[in-house]
């Protein structure tokens, strides 16, 4: 039988789940002495049991499956995740040791993500606020919207009461610009605002004002100038409306003291953590661009780590003896007998039953010699055999063929492979000489036992992100 190769999904699709759940550690600083969750440090970072299970729950989000707590799978699963949660903290503290957060480009950044935070946070909690309902109204919505033989059941409440929000959630929006801008004069200037001028205006070019406020050019340009950005005068004054609002709310936020709010700190340390470990990584790329010749030769090295081989959808038959073999492949062969029906009546396969001798996709190199080389030397749809091995004595039929990948290195898509693997195993070896050299890395092997079940890992920290194909 072929030696199934049971490969590991990878727990997160890219760095942007894992990092979300990092934001955490940056909000809250947790002490290790009191809290029993932590499970690791990497410099003053923490790192807790709960935010690695809130990544691998993440993963349904992106199709990954969701290993079951208390399997073996789950606790792989959380030693994955811990290893690149270590390895994006380590990124962090080095984008912060090179004082990238002090970086013009970072620093606006930051400001326009804290301003459309904080004018949804207005939005959500001033302009539309909570839309409380009493019981007394949902008996008299049920009473006026339903048959009086209905039987009121807690279900039908709860549903009375979502109509019941619904419908004032779109009575409060649908005035909300008014209600925004009362007491406040908000003015444009719309001989400023024409298409056909955006080549020659300035940044410092005012076309609107909130009060007292001046609004550049420069200011709006990037929501107004977009590929897919109005392309009208009327289309961009509807657009810029929007802006000002957006404008309006961050300052009526500001002056509420949302900056202070805890979803807002919370939301700003993910934002930050995240771009930072970004900029980081990208930076780090930039200057490990390999040459031609540097390239081949990473792939003459790594072949059996970049070659895809060719694989085969395989289906088989087992038999005790060779007699009986050569018998049941005379019967194909004669049109006697189908595959199918071979499998199911003869096979001694212990799984025949539910597979009816279908093995699936194997790749080349990776069952019994014998078998392997009968496997792919058959002809597609013809049976083959027999072979024998410790299992028995071997029909086989492939039914779809998959050809290898990655065995030219002068095709595009193999050296573009070749080059992220490339990238991967510089900054694996950048990270680890991080944990190494620059920040300690601490992991509670007591309580990673004690929470997981498992020891504490000794493979150094693999770079984020980092995947095969």
């Amino acid at each position: 039988m072929w030696r199934q190769r049971k490969i590991m999904k990878k727990v997160c699709c890219g760095i942007v789940i894992l990092l979300l759940a990092l934001a955490g550690a940056a909000a809250h600083a947790v002490d290790p002495q009191k809290s029993d969750d932590v499970i690791a440090k990497v410099g003053d970072q923490t790192i807790t049991l709960s935010q690695i299970d809130t990544i691998i729950n993440s993963s349904s989000f992106v199709g990954m499956d969701i290993p079951q707590v208390g399997t073996p799978e789950r606790e792989r699963a959380r030693l994955v995740t811990l290893d690149k949660m270590i390895s994006a903290n380590l990124l962090y503290l080095d984008a912060k040791k090179a004082k990238m957060d002090n970086e013009p480009g970072f620093q606006a950044e930051a400001d326009r993500f804290a301003k459309g935070i904080l004018a949804g946070l207005y939005r959500s909690k001033a302009l539309v606020g909570e839309i409380e309902v009493s019981e007394a109204e949902v008996q008299d919505f049920i009473k006026k919207n339903f048959k009086d033989d209905v039987e009121i059941t807690d279900d039908l409440k709860l549903a009375a009461e979502a109509m019941i929000r619904k419908d004032r959630h779109k009575v409060r929006t649908s005035d909300m610009r008014q209600r925004l801008r009362t007491g406040t004069t908000v003015t444009v200037k719309q001989e400023k605002l024409a298409p056909e001028d955006d080549a020659g205006r300035k940044d410092d070019q005012v076309i609107a004002t909130i009060g007292r406020q001046p609004v550049t050019w420069g200011e709006a340009k990037d929501v107004l100038t977009t590929a897919d950005a109005a392309k009208t005068l009327a289309e961009r004054l509807d657009l810029l409306d929007h802006f000002l609002d957006e404008q309006l709310m961050t300052q009526k936020a500001m002056q509420l003291g949302l900056n202070k709010d805890e979803v807002f700190l919370e939301r700003m340390a993910e934002f930050k953590k995240a771009r930072l470990v970004n900029m980081r990584r990208g930076q780090l790329i930039a200057g490990l661009e390999p040459d031609q010749q540097t390239l081949q030769a990473f792939y003459e090295a790594n072949k059996q780590r970049i070659i895809h081989p060719e694989s085969r959808e395989i289906q088989m038959v087992v038999l005790k003896t060779e007699k009986e073999a050569k018998k049941v492949l005379a019967r194909i062969k004669a049109g006697k007998l189908t595959i199918h029906e071979a499998a199911a009546q003869y096979s001694i396969d212990p799984n025949v039953k539910k597979t009816l001798g279908v093995i699936g996709w194997v790749a080349k190199g990776t069952g019994f010699p014998a078998l392997d080389k009968l496997a792919f030397s058959a002809e597609k749809d013809v049976i083959a055999g027999p072979v024998h091995t410790e299992a028995g004595w071997h029909l086989v039929m492939v039914h779809d063929i998959r050809d290898a990948l990655y065995v030219n290195f002068q095709e595009s898509n193999t050296q573009e492979l070749t080059k992220r693997m490339y990238f991967h195993d510089k900054l694996n070896n950048y990270v680890s000489n991080l944990r190494l050299e620059s920040f300690p890395v601490e992991v509670y092997g007591e309580v990673l036992k004690e929470k997981t079940g498992v020891k504490q890992p000794e493979a150094a920290p693999t770079a984020p992100n980092a995947e095969k194909g």
